[in-house]
């Protein structure tokens, strides 16, 4: 819909005119243009105003962009979003120049992904970066005192649950250092349920392997907290269960 010299009017009074306007009609659901703005104020930021614009790339992905103008900070907000026939991703974050962090420039950025693979598997992805530890908590983001960032091979039905994974951690906590976490680890897990033919009942078995690597290589506990800074853990652990229920004529389940 266009519009030319449109005025809005409270009580047969204009209170706002716009020489040109275009609006979507109510029969389209994707169209680029400005979304609704906002104001938003923070003790550290000020007072801002925040003015999304969609762009609209084709029928299964778009881009958000969206420039957020305070006292304090001058930040570019963006959000991008695709469909897939197999799956789907998002990606959002931004970068700031602000007045009173001490840092040049600011960004974060967040993924995620869910993909369906051949024979029933899923592959799924969540990525989570940050230029520095108290970004996220500046400018409200997220009260997230760990980012997780992992990618993940999984297929779980009724009688298989089957998991690989690998995974990165980073603090943005206080006090606490990237070098003795477990920054990276690995995990596989197969389990398997089946009805043995002999002795009946339902039986499980399982197989498990886990791997966590941290930067450090110091062989003391520097830190006092029970644990060797630099100690790196590898296990394999396999299981197997078996369970049959017996009822008797007084009731009872044996």
């Amino acid at each position: 819909l266009f519009f030319e010299d449109a005025q809005f009017q409270l009580m047969g009074t204009p209170i706002f005119y716009v020489p040109r306007l275009r609006l979507p009609d109510p029969t389209m659901k994707r169209a680029t243009g400005f979304l609704i703005p906002s104001i938003r104020s923070r003790t550290q930021l000020g007072t801002g105003t925040k003015l999304p614009y969609f762009i609209a790339i084709g029928d299964h992905k778009d881009l958000t962009l969206t420039p957020y103008l305070a006292t304090n900070t001058s930040t570019l907000e963006w959000r991008y979003r695709q469909a897939f026939k197999t799956g789907e991703l998002t990606f959002e974050g931004a970068i700031s120049k602000d007045s009173f962090s001490g840092y040049d420039s600011r960004a974060y950025v967040f993924g995620r992904g869910d993909f369906d693979l051949p024979n029933d598997y899923k592959l799924s992805f969540r990525l989570r970066q940050v230029s520095d530890s108290s970004y996220l908590a500046d400018y409200d983001y997220s009260d997230l005192d760990r980012l997780t960032s992992n990618v993940r091979i999984s297929r779980v039905d009724r009688t298989e649950n089957t998991q690989i994974a690998l995974t990165n951690f980073e603090t943005v906590r206080t006090g606490e250092d990237n070098k003795v976490i477990p920054s990276w680890v690995f995990s596989a897990r197969k389990q398997k349920r089946f009805a043995p033919k002999i002795l009946g009942g339902e039986a499980l078995w399982e197989l498990e392997a886990h791997s966590h690597y941290r930067i450090s290589d110091v062989d003391t506990d520097a830190n006092a907290d029970g644990i060797v800074d630099g100690r790196d853990v590898s296990r394999v652990n396999a299981g197997i269960e078996w369970r049959k229920d017996w009822l008797t004529s007084q009731g009872l389940i044996i």
